[in-house]
């Protein structure tokens, strides 16, 4: 039916006109559309400073030491019988300092391979482990702060005093957790449970004051 009226003939209507009236893209113009849009890459967050990186490193690998050294006087204590002897764990602790170190710095040699590699290859990468020259500055700053993991570690492996306190600290925490697995026939008593909160704290501090290399220690 003819909506304007007699005598008056209705224009024809495409589709794709009909679809740019409706305000609707049709599937090629969409295509066209998308590829007109230019992507525009988000702004890079700064790099955190180096010194930051090797003291987080430094964090993640005494926390592990503590939990080795821990789950060592447990084993030690409950299946094998023996007694508590703090010059021994003073040694282990020192031992995977040392350990973790050359692992830290065998890790700092390969990612420098890497860096040195990459920066002979232009272009994309084609898979994650395919670094290229545009990946060689976050490479070198991975490779530095691995090596200063290391070096860190390694001084920490010939420090007797901060591994004393890196002991009483592992010790402290497997008591807690042979008591938990023992159940509640076993109680500390009153004064243990009054002096633990201090001794801690003295603990923490000396570490605090270890690692900041305080000369009163």
């Amino acid at each position: 039916m003819n909506k304007l009226g007699a005598g008056c003939v209705c224009p024809v209507i495409t589709a794709p006109a009909r679809a740019r009236l409706l305000g609707i893209l049709t599937p090629v113009a969409r295509a066209k559309s998308i590829r007109k849009r230019r992507f525009v890459e988000p702004e890079r967050a700064p790099d955190a400073p180096l010194d930051d990186l090797v003291e987080d490193g430094l964090l993640i690998a005494n926390a592990g030491v503590r939990m080795t050294v821990r789950n060592l006087i447990i084993v030690r204590a409950l299946r094998d019988g023996a007694d508590y002897d703090e010059g021994w764990y003073v040694d282990a602790v020192k031992h995977e300092f040392r350990a973790l170190a050359a692992e830290k710095r065998a890790d700092a040699e390969r990612v420098a391979a890497d860096h040195d590699t990459a920066m002979e290859r232009p272009g994309r990468a084609s898979h994650v482990s395919d670094y290229r020259s545009r990946d060689a500055p976050t490479l070198d700053r991975r490779s530095a702060s691995l090596f200063g993991v290391a070096d860190r570690l390694e001084a920490e492996g010939e420090d007797d005093e901060l591994a004393t306190v890196l002991v009483q600290i592992a010790r402290e925490a497997a008591l807690d957790e042979i008591a938990s697995a023992i159940g509640p026939s076993v109680q500390p008593s009153a004064d243990y449970l009054s002096a633990r909160k201090d001794r801690m704290e003295l603990v923490a501090r000396d570490l605090a004051m270890l690692q900041l290399g305080d000369p009163d220690l």
